[in-house]
């Protein structure tokens, strides 16, 4: 009986052999699987993986987070267009009202300031460029400039809240054009004054809905052009801004987005 039951377990082991299963040598327990070292193996590996993974997106956003609360330049992108009313003066006839423009400008917020006034900042700034207008395929920059700030500040005019971007003498790709001053100027002249809470360097884009500009332009350019020096003058309009993102945070942003979905896709 002994020697039967000993068969008939031997031909239930190779019965299952192929598909992994374990047999217990009494035939009333029926047959089990069989740990298959492969996907233990898989499952340690997917382990690992996984913990890189996470290791990579919390990193990331650390960095991000200490990139940000460190850094002191910032650059801000805007867009808008040569103003339709108001004055114009080409004589380049490069330019036309109504043209789309863009452009950028840094600043340093750990500068300080230079003007002991409460409710007036004053604060110079460089860089490669430090400001630049695009305007068709043509550029004006300028690597000095000065960003100022004006909190209730009163003028000849008025109170005002105002934020400037004042740039002097700056170069163009416009053949014979002098450049005497490029700058972008948000007024808010409508009280309440609340465009800006103080004099204080932003570390933040303007929002240029925030200032009602008074009916004025938001931004000129003007030179002289030529040898007879013929007057160049475009009044501009800033219709949005930005912060721009540094190019080594958006990669450590999509290092993390690409490192949280291979780990959701390893798990």
């Amino acid at each position: 009986m002994c020697e039967q039951k000993n068969l008939y377990v031997k031909e239930i082991q190779k019965t299952f052999e192929l598909k992994n299963l374990e047999v217990s040598s009494n035939p009333k327990d029926g047959p089990t699987r069989r740990p298959d070292p492969g996907s233990c193996y898989d499952h340690i590996r997917k382990s690992r993986v996984c913990s890189v993974l996470t290791g990579l997106v919390v990193c990331s956003a650390v960095l991000l987070v200490g990139g940000h609360a460190g850094a002191a330049t910032i650059t801000v992108g805007f867009e808008g267009a040569i103003s339709s009313s108001g004055s114009f003066s080409d004589p380049t006839g490069n330019f036309s009202q109504g043209e789309l423009l863009s452009g950028i400008w840094t600043l340093d917020t750990a500068t300080a300031d230079a003007d002991p006034a409460s409710s007036r900042g004053v604060y110079a700034q460089s860089g490669a460029p430090a400001f630049e207008i695009n305007i068709g395929s043509h550029s004006f920059e300028t690597n000095t400039m000065t960003i100022q700030i004006l909190d209730n500040h009163t003028l000849g005019l008025g109170t005002i809240d105002a934020y400037d971007v004042l740039g002097s003498s700056a170069t163009s790709t416009v053949a014979g054009l002098t450049v005497d001053q490029m700058q972008i100027t948000l007024r808010d002249t409508m009280v309440p004054l609340d465009a800006l809470s103080s004099d204080a360097i932003p570390s933040m884009a303007p929002n240029p809905l925030s200032f009602d500009q008074g009916g004025q332009a938001s931004g000129q350019i003007t030179g002289k052009f030529g040898a007879s020096n013929d007057r160049f003058f475009l009044n501009l309009n800033i219709t949005s801004t930005r912060t721009v993102p540094e190019p080594g945070s958006s990669a450590l942003f999509i290092l993390g987005l690409g490192a949280l979905a291979l780990r959701r896709r390893w798990s």
